[in-house]
């Protein structure tokens, strides 16, 4: 299995067809064909703010991703 990736999650809202709020957890990609990803909020452990980094990793195959651990914001992200 690869090593962990930090990777930074966008706290998303919206509303579902009947009005009531969903929450979940996007991590957008980083080029234009990248694809998103999506989390529930029962896969992501809770964090203050709208953005938190997080350790994850990459289940094999077309198992998608793991949300790990939080982390401290990376040196190399402004």
């Amino acid at each position: 299995m690869p090593p962990p990736i930090i990777k930074k999650l966008n706290r998303v809202r919206g509303h579902v067809e009947d009005g009531r709020p969903t929450l979940f957890f996007s991590v957008n990609p980083n080029s234009r064909r990248g694809k998103w990803v999506f989390f529930r909020p029962d896969q992501v452990p809770e964090f203050d703010g709208e953005v938190g980094w997080f350790e994850c990793e990459k289940l094999g195959g077309r198992g998608g991703w793991r949300v790990v651990r939080q982390v401290e914001k990376p040196s190399w992200e402004r």
